[in-house]
């Protein structure tokens, strides 16, 4: 089983507002992050700012306000989200790479003795024109203990291995939008699931002209 981060976090604001300035001191100054692209480093940008919220929070809660204790905790479950959500993101972009699991701030947990093993299937993705230009839906099948699912896309030819890119990790399949399409471009999409243990294989590629 490939070593995964802990997501779990103190309870109490402020050690886990300093846990939080660890993970984005981390992840704002380790090599490993430099390349990091899409939704992570959208994820790793717009920490800081959550954490000066929860600060804000946290101070005007000192007066002991009911109203402000309870806004300070709605906003710790909101970077707490963050935090998961940043995880996950980690994980995929390094592949089961110690070096950057070690560099992002998180703990590492190990490998137990006991071993878990999730069905590693292939699913499949269905696309069709979206209601706007440059849109398409996707929908994808449900696949037993993934996490999340991996999807990459083309306007070349889908044969060829260098002409797949990255567009996005969702945390289900079942309804998919894709968005800033080209019109009258032939795209090809890909979906594969993301378990503990790795991720699965990829579907076949669905293809689709932008209208």
């Amino acid at each position: 089983m490939a070593p995964t981060l802990l997501i779990g976090f103190p309870k109490k604001p402020r050690p886990f507002m300093d846990k939080g300035h660890s993970i984005n001191s981390a992840m704002t100054t380790s090599e490993c992050f430099k390349n990091a692209t899409g939704e992570l480093r959208d994820c790793i940008t717009q920490l800081a700012p959550l954490l000066d919220k929860l600060n804000v929070a946290c101070n005007d809660a000192d007066g002991r306000d009911v109203n402000k204790i309870a806004y300070r905790n709605l906003v710790q479950e909101e970077v707490k989200a963050h935090l998961i959500k940043m995880a996950k993101l980690v994980e995929v972009f390094a592949a089961g790479d110690l070096k950057i699991l070690e560099s992002s701030g998180y703990g590492i947990k190990r490998s137990s003795s006991k071993k878990i093993h999730y069905p590693l299937l292939p699913t499949y993705l269905v696309l069709s024109r979206g209601k706007k230009s440059g849109e398409m839906d996707g929908r994808g099948k449900p696949l037993p203990g993934a996490w999340s699912f991996e999807v990459h896309f083309t306007d070349g030819d889908p044969t060829v291995e260098a002409n797949w890119r990255p567009y996005g990790i969702y945390r289900s399949c079942g309804h998919l939008r894709f968005v800033g399409l080209t019109a009258g471009t032939t795209y090809s999409f890909r979906i594969r699931g993301i378990w503990d243990n790795g991720t699965g294989p990829w579907s076949p590629p669905s293809t689709l002209m932008s209208t």
